[in-house]
């Protein structure tokens, strides 16, 4: 027997048909849920780019990696080959074979050369791993660069070396 609730024609065994305009609970819930998924999609992938295309800093990214990993033997108590890893400014003067890296040229930058190749950090210390391999070559690809305050301050400026 067929009924009428708020002017729809209700049968029996039949889910109520939808209000014009309206979709029924489930329906609605799907799209929900598959506008949800593509939104969560979509800001995974506008992340990861930017997390690519953000600019590296020096003293965010890359000084504990060279902390880690390579003050100990170029950093304030020792500076084997004449190299200094502190700052950026004496990674880019250099050693006693000359600059350790050239801003945006990744041939011609020594630091990386040796890290790539796994020269450095020499055997028996602790190794680098493929991703701070990678944050050193995208630092020195996109210009090398330290911060506006650690600049401003000068700590980027280099001591004069003293020769001996």
């Amino acid at each position: 027997m067929a009924a009428y609730a708020s002017g729809r024609l209700l049968v029996k065994g039949l889910p109520a048909a939808p209000r014009a305009g309206r979709l029924p609970i489930s329906l609605a819930r799907s799209r929900i849920a598959v506008l949800a998924g593509t939104l969560v999609c979509l800001s995974s992938l506008t992340v990861g780019k930017a997390l690519a295309d953000e600019q590296l800093l020096f003293e965010r990214d890359v000084l504990p990696i060279l902390t880690a990993h390579c003050l100990k033997c170029h950093g304030l108590e020792a500076r084997k080959a004449g190299l200094d890893l502190r700052t950026a400014a004496l990674i880019a003067r250099g050693g006693d074979s000359g600059p350790a890296l050239e801003p945006g040229a990744l041939e011609k930058s020594p630091l990386y050369a040796r890290m790539a190749d796994r020269s450095m950090p020499p055997k028996g210390e602790l190794p680098l791993g493929d991703d701070k391999i990678e944050i050193i070559r995208r630092w020195i690809a996109s210009g090398a660069k330290a911060t506006a305050a650690t600049e401003r301050r000068g700590l980027v400026a280099a001591p004069r070396r003293v020769r001996r």
